[in-house]
C-alpha cells in the first residue's frame, strides 16, 4: 500500500471522500448542470478507482485516458478553467471534511491539478 493511501486510510475512507465531493458538486448550481442524466454510482465508484491508482503511483496512460475520458462533456458544456477550478476546490472541501491528513490532501489535490491541461484538452 502506498504511504498516500496508508495516510488518507484505505478506499473506505477515499469513497466517503468521493461521495461528499459530488454532494459538494451537486448542490452548486455553477457545475451541477454537468451531472444531469449521469449515473452517480457508477461516476463515484469510478473517481474511487481513478484515485486510487493516483494515490498508488499506478497512473500509466493516465494523461491519454483522463484527455479521452473528457474530451465530449468539455466540448457539449464548454467546460473551462474555472469549472476545473471549481471541482478542485471541492475535492479540498470534502478531504477537509472527511478530517483527511491535510499533508495527503494537498498531495492528491497537486496530483489532479496537474492534470487540468488533460481534462481541458489543452495539450
Amino acid at each position: 500500500m502506498s504511504t498516500l493511501l496508508k495516510h488518507i486510510g484505505d478506499t473506505a475512507a477515499l469513497s466517503e471522500v468521493i461521495v461528499r465531493f459530488y454532494d459538494i458538486l451537486l448542490s452548486d448550481t455553477r457545475i451541477n448542470f454537468i451531472f444531469k442524466n449521469v449515473n452517480m454510482e457508477s461516476l463515484k465508484r469510478k473517481q474511487v478507482w481513478f484515485f486510487t491508482s493516483l494515490m498508488l503511483n499506478e497512473c500509466s496512460g493516465t494523461h491519454d485516458y483522463v484527455k479521452k475520458a473528457h474530451q465530449n462533456i468539455v466540448a457539449k458544456y464548454d467546460i473551462n478553467a474555472t469549472h476545473f477550478d471549481i471541482l478542485i476546490d471541492a475535492l479540498t472541501t470534502a478531504f477537509q471534511e472527511c478530517h483527511i491528513d491535510p499533508e495527503s490532501s494537498r498531495e492528491l489535490i497537486k496530483k489532479a491539478k496537474s492534470l487540468k491541461p488533460y481534462v481541458l484538452g489543452d495539450v
